[in-house]
């Protein structure tokens, strides 16, 4: 379905711009309290403590395997929380799902958790997490919004508009419309804002 289709195309550009990612931890005090509202509900000082993963210790602090998050993502050892960190093109994170896209791939992601960082491991773990987890017709319009809500319901809105962007311009491409507002390539999102594409 291209609704489908460009749902995963456009979420995945939001999350990495199409690129193996490893999380990254170096975090801003203003950008964890963006990034993570529930876990520094809005506390400045614990942001800045954690800002810029002093000794690494923002990976256990946020996905630890005895926080509420580290035990919700299946993490169950002390080192979890970094060893199972964000990955791949949607940022697959904690043991708990590194453990089922291991079964459903056949690769052990649980002792080689970098596998994730393979493009084609991680376009496929990509794919096989949106038919687990997305159970909205995939022929409807309502794709994108329960896909998005699927990776992660707390979307900043500046990277919620740049995954609804990509959807519309890989959308208009896959029903064969055009969305250009240019040359060269560029095209708009919803709101006006310009997109280059092949970037």
């Amino acid at each position: 379905s291209p609704y489908a289709v460009a749902s995963i195309l456009g979420i995945a550009g939001g999350e990495t711009r199409w690129k193996t990612v490893e999380e990254s931890f170096n975090y801003t005090a203003a950008r964890l309290l963006e990034v993570f509202p529930s876990k520094f509900r809005g506390d400045q000082a614990l942001a800045q403590k954690y800002a810029g993963n002093p000794n690494n210790s923002l990976p256990e602090f946020l996905y630890g395997y005895d926080t509420p998050k580290g035990k919700e993502l299946g993490n169950t050892q002390p080192g979890d929380g970094a060893k199972y960190l964000g990955r791949g093109y949607i940022q697959i994170t904690g043991r708990g799902n590194y453990t089922v896209y291991s079964k459903l791939t056949g690769l052990d992601l649980i002792n080689n958790p970098q596998l994730l960082n393979n493009p084609s491991t991680a376009a496929e773990v990509t794919v096989q997490y949106f038919l687990r987890r997305c159970k909205a017709d995939p022929n409807s319009p309502s794709y994108f919004p329960a896909a998005v809500s699927a990776v992660g319901p707390h979307n900043p809105a500046n990277i919620l508009a740049r995954k609804k962007g990509y959807y519309e311009c890989f959308l208009g491409q896959l029903q064969g419309s055009t969305v250009s507002s240019g040359t060269g390539g560029i095209v708009t999102d919803s709101q006006g804002n310009p997109i280059k594409t092949g970037q």
